[in-house]
């Protein structure tokens, strides 16, 4: 089935789609359906929700505007989802729900979320309603801007999802202790596999307390954060970070360039102080995965030759946690004796730095550092920062030439 263009007078110029208002309910039902199409349709004023469904296959959204809705945008759960080209906008809750894949066979759900445009939302219930929640397995963000709003940007739980190309700025704006992007998961260490590549993070945690970038909570496990670009990222003084994780272990933070970032990367050991709340829930979460990795049947043996370690790794201070090839410049008078990479509650030696470069002078040039800026050569980091915050609109294409440091 497909739904598609229908047409009306929409101010001026004209335009296609389909208008439908003051509905308290979904708009469309999508329970146990399969190949659906929504193709430039406006979904504008409704109380409730736009599309939503459970168990789906092959279903696409694409080309399509949602304004002003009560609740979600877009909820589905299912396989081979696809929701492309959406500007979202003003809406009540979360603005896209995909939960796809499953996470006990690892198989993929195959579904995406690419080149869509989200602001504003959470404008009704203002906390833990992201504009994207990822739940299962291998969903792709891709592409996307993501910008306005008061709590969290990205939810992701799960295995193998990826964050790439997409613009995320001003966000976490009205609540302390959140992440632009949020992965909260160490109680079930077999979810892992999640990649935050070549995106562009700026203006988060300007004011308020623990306002992050990325934030990867409670002893998460398996996670890349790669290739990424922070630019003005928290405030002086302050706790805000760039990168923050809490009790992590196989974390990987590599080649990542931070412009006026405050605090840069902090990794905390919490669980050896204030974090011990936790210790009691996350023995039983590790004792249970040391039971599940006996199994030689499971498939997350050959998906993460990682968890090889995991029965033997001291889990308080685990030394998979690796900061390296990392670039940070300040273009302002930033303290010269701040710490780019803190490690606290625990020896700095538990966490493998190598390579990181710290530009303090503005003068210096850095681009020779990274193929990725080869093209603002040579450039020092006050002209370095512009030229990024100019290239927002088309940053998915800049982020995709992120590959790694020389």
């Amino acid at each position: 089935m497909i739904v598609e263009r229908n047409e009306f007078a929409y101010g001026s110029p004209r335009e296609f789609g389909v208008e439908i208002t003051n509905n308290e309910s979904a708009i469309f039902h999508l329970d146990g359906a399969s190949s659906v199409s929504f193709q430039n349709l406006l979904l504008s004023d409704v109380s409730g929700s736009g599309i939503v469904g459970t168990n789906v296959q092959n279903i696409a959204v694409s080309e399509c505007r949602f304004k002003r809705f009560g609740t979600e945008a877009i909820g589905v759960s299912g396989s081979r989802i696809r929701v492309a080209n959406c500007d979202i906008q003003d809406v009540g809750a979360t603005a896209v729900r995909i939960e796809s894949g499953d996470i006990s066979t690892l198989v993929s759900g195959d579904s995406s979320i690419e080149n869509c445009t989200i602001r504003s939302w959470a404008n009704w219930s203002r906390v833990y309603e992201p504009a994207v929640r990822a739940r299962g397995v291998g969903t792709l963000i891709s592409g996307c801007l993501i910008e306005d709003g008061p709590h969290l940007a990205i939810d992701l739980s799960g295995n193998d999802h990826k964050l790439t190309a997409c613009v995320i700025g001003r966000v976490v704006q009205d609540f302390d202790d959140m992440g632009a992007v949020y992965i909260n998961q160490g109680e079930t260490p077999l979810r892992r596999g999640i990649s935050i590549v070549g995106n562009y993070f700026h203006n988060i945690g300007g004011i308020g307390s623990e306002r992050h970038a990325v934030y990867i909570d409670r002893a998460t496990c398996g996670i890349s954060v790669a290739s990424n670009v922070f630019i003005d990222i928290g405030h002086d003084p302050g706790d805000c970070r760039a990168i923050y994780a809490n009790g992590a272990s196989d974390l990987s933070i590599s080649e990542n360039l931070f412009i006026d970032c405050v605090h840069p990367i902090t990794i905390s050991f919490y669980l050896l102080d204030w974090g011990r709340i936790d210790l009691t829930a996350m023995k039983r979460a590790w004792e249970s995965t040391v039971v599940s990795l006996a199994n030689p049947l499971l498939p997350h043996h050959s998906r993460y030759p990682e968890l090889a370690h995991f029965p033997h790794e001291d889990r308080l201070r685990p030394r998979s946690v690796k900061a390296t090839r990392n670039l940070f410049a300040t273009t302002a008078r930033l303290a010269h004796d701040r710490e780019t990479i803190v490690v606290k509650y625990c020896p700095s030696d538990v966490v493998l730095c190598q390579e990181n470069k710290l530009l303090s002078d503005p003068s210096v040039s850095w681009s020779s550092y990274s193929t990725a800026y080869s093209s603002i050569a040579p450039l020092d980091a006050t002209s370095a920062k512009d030229w990024l915050h100019r290239k927002q609109a088309s940053w998915p294409q800049v982020a995709r030439s992120v590959h790694s440091f020389e």
